[in-house]
């Protein structure tokens, strides 16, 4: 399918995404269940039956949270806590790097990570993919809200536009 550059965005890893997809862009995530690298391409391909497709354009780690691997999408223990899993997050991120050289996945990336997770799969030895957007929101309580970020404020005032305006540019762009 040929994609023209007035219709579609430019994801960080030069891929061009349908700005109104209608079906035609099939992002997915990887559920917190299945963030240990052995479960990553059971999970991928399961999705990949689901949505009758042979790749996604984009699979993702959505919620750094990992909780205990398995099939239960919200495992619980016996008094109704949710039972979460310590998973090296460095490791599911090479997983998918695996999963998106087989062609599985156009893309691959993470979501609501904060700094510090961002970091430490950055830091990462032998790290393949790397990109990072602007409009990338950190939770970390101790560290800035992206709006106000010094830079983006800096662009924007020159511009004598809001943090906000400046950063949904730069994602149109």
């Amino acid at each position: 399918m040929e994609l023209k550059q007035s219709h579609s965005v430019r994801l960080n890893d030069g891929h061009l995404m349908p700005m109104l997809g209608f079906g035609t862009y099939a992002p997915d995530h990887l559920w917190t269940t299945f963030f240990r690298p052995e479960f990553v391409r059971p999970a991928l391909e399961r999705s990949l039956k689901k949505l009758q497709l042979d790749y996604v354009d984009v699979f993702i780690i959505h919620n750094p949270l990992a909780l205990k691997s398995g099939e239960e999408l919200l495992p619980k223990d016996a008094s109704g806590n949710i039972i979460f899993d310590t998973v090296d997050l460095r490791d599911t991120w090479e997983a998918l790097e695996k999963y998106k050289d087989a062609g599985l996945a156009k893309s691959i990336g993470v979501s609501n990570f904060n700094h510090k997770l961002l970091e430490l799969i950055l830091n990462k030895p032998g790290l393949k993919y790397t990109s990072i957007s602007p409009s990338a929101t950190r939770m970390d309580p101790d560290s800035p809200y992206i709006l106000e970020e010094p830079t983006l404020k800096s662009i924007a005032k020159k511009h004598n536009r809001s943090p906000g305006q400046v950063a949904l540019r730069y994602q149109l762009q």
